[in-house]
């Protein structure tokens, strides 16, 4: 019988005028991925005009235990402000995190 190895795959979804910064992150215990436990978390984000993240919501779950991670990664990005004929503005974004388990004969 072949050994099939697993991992979980995190990737982020957010536009690109926003995110400064790639947020670090533990990979998921390996038994997400040999379960195939999959999932997308989406948050919206509230960002002011200097660029603080002010309030977030979960508005899609990933369920099974994937959304204390995606809420960890949440924590950890750093964004920029919207602009507007050069001046700053509040706005909110919309972040999508999923998981994905890549199969690896």
């Amino acid at each position: 019988t072949p050994v099939i190895d697993s991992h979980l795959k995190i990737y982020l979804e957010i536009e690109k005028p926003y995110m400064i910064s790639v947020p670090e992150y533990k990979q998921p215990e390996k038994i997400y991925s040999i379960s195939g436990i999959e999932g997308t978390a989406v948050y919206r984000l509230e960002i002011n005009e200097e660029g603080t993240i002010t309030g977030s919501e979960q508005i899609m779950s990933a369920g099974l235990g994937l959304d204390d991670i995606a809420g960890d990664i949440i924590k950890q990005i750093k964004v920029n402000p919207a602009f507007l004929a050069g001046k700053a503005y509040s706005s909110t974004v919309d972040v999508k995190i999923k998981f994905r388990a890549d199969r690896i004969p």
